[in-house]
């Protein structure tokens, strides 16, 4: 059955969340070590032109599908050659040190939130426009096309900006004339033994406990937020979880822009990401003393106020990964293996993100279903997984500077 065409494109485009979430998070899964591994051999450049060439292509490809298999294929396409997602930390690693790095982190987490947020306005007003504006068959039978093309011509941008203006920073390119036996030292991808050590395998586990987290809060509250309060639910129509959510997007962005640096000069990265990762306890309690406000009251005043509560700990989430890509930099042994540390964390990221959306909203399913803890077991058993991710968290050195850079200052 699922070969056949879709009987419309909005059928098609139901798929496409758990196509993003898993098809593209299964290939990563295969890509990312390779690829970051490249990267050490001809430079990262070449990697992210080739990320946004693949990009750009998948795009127009989503925007011409009409079969569930093409739609899948792009998926798979963009997540097996599009190195960028991680190459670019090795880029931003190389490019500044540890008094400015979680800054630049920061900027970085800033700009892809406004990236997600612009993307989606992209989507939706030019989706519902490209038929009536241009009144043209191809776009009728096409209607996701208009916004995908803006999307590829916003990536053809990025893709010369980077080809002229980007200079290379992987330690291979900028060592300049060395004696081959001193470049082979330091610029070679070194074997993943190396990286079996404390502080990588401490750095990837809060890195992996972090994304664990978000990745159950991304599944979850759109989810509780459409169902309807008789079965665990808030019952927000789509105009409104889409107010909520953008809502915590542009307050993520304000933080982020106003607030992360000066915490992190106060606080430090090890104490500020403890406090990220123990503030998602705050959303998994929330939830279920919302659902039953608004169960016995109705969506009032008490129910916007638990949701103003609840975008502190997302906000912080997304402020945690600025801390701890910092560590896993600063975890590698030497500087030749930051990128394959970054690597192997985005490869069991990427598992996660095939298992968790799909474990997460089954276990909603299922203790609404058979009532267990009243319906609320997603949420206690969620809440465990944020006390040993928090635990975990206190392993983090205090100093997240790497070997090198101690070693010079």
């Amino acid at each position: 059955m699922v070969s056949r065409p879709f009987e419309s494109f909005s059928r098609l485009t139901k798929c496409t969340p758990w196509l993003q979430g898993s098809l593209t998070a299964a290939a990563l899964t295969i890509s990312v070590l390779p690829l970051n591994r490249l990267s050490d051999r001809i430079g990262r450049k070449p990697i992210l032109l080739l990320g946004l060439s693949v990009a750009l292509m998948s795009i127009l490809w989503v925007g011409l599908a009409k079969t569930f298999w093409s739609l899948a294929a792009s998926q798979c396409f963009r997540g097996l050659f599009d190195g960028n997602i991680s190459v670019s930390k090795n880029v931003i690693g190389e490019m500044t040190d540890y008094t400015n790095r979680s800054r630049a982190f920061s900027l970085f987490l800033i700009l892809s939130t406004c990236g997600r947020t612009l993307g989606l306005l992209i989507g939706g007003d030019l989706q519902k426009r490209s038929s009536s504006l241009f009144g043209i068959e191809f776009f009728k039978q096409h209607p996701y096309f208009l916004p995908c093309l803006v999307v590829a011509i916003i990536l053809a941008i990025a893709f010369i900006v980077i080809l002229f203006f980007l200079e290379e920073t992987a330690p291979r390119r900028v060592l300049g004339r060395q004696s081959l036996q001193e470049e082979s030292s330091q610029t070679y991808s070194p074997p993943l033994r190396e990286l079996a050590v404390y502080p990588v395998i401490i750095a990837v586990a809060n890195y992996t406990g972090l994304v664990f987290l978000n990745q159950c809060e991304n599944a979850l509250l759109p989810l509780v937020f459409a169902m309807p309060v008789e079965i665990g639910g808030l019952g927000f129509n789509p105009a409104q979880i889409g107010y909520i959510l953008g809502a915590y997007s542009l307050l993520t962005t304000f933080f982020l822009a106003f607030f992360f640096g000066p915490i992190i000069r106060f606080f430090g990265e090890r104490r500020f990401f403890i406090f990220c990762v123990f503030s998602q306890l705050l959303m998994w309690v929330m939830l279920p003393i919302i659902h039953q406000y608004a169960r016995h009251f109705g969506i009032g005043a008490h129910v916007w106020v638990g949701l103003a509560v609840m975008s502190l700990p997302h906000v912080c989430v997304e402020m945690g990964f600025g801390c701890i890509y910092t560590y896993l930099i600063g975890a590698a042994p030497n500087r030749r293996s930051m990128s394959s540390t970054i690597a192997v964390a985005y490869v069991i990221s990427s598992i996660f993100g095939i298992m968790v959306p799909t474990m997460a909203t089954s276990l909603f399913s299922y203790s609404i279903q058979h009532n267990i803890l009243g319906g609320y077991a997603v949420y206690a058993v969620i809440s465990f997984w944020t006390v040993l991710a928090t635990l975990v968290a206190f392993c983090l050195p205090f100093d997240a500077r790497p070997v090198w850079e101690r070693e010079r200052s």
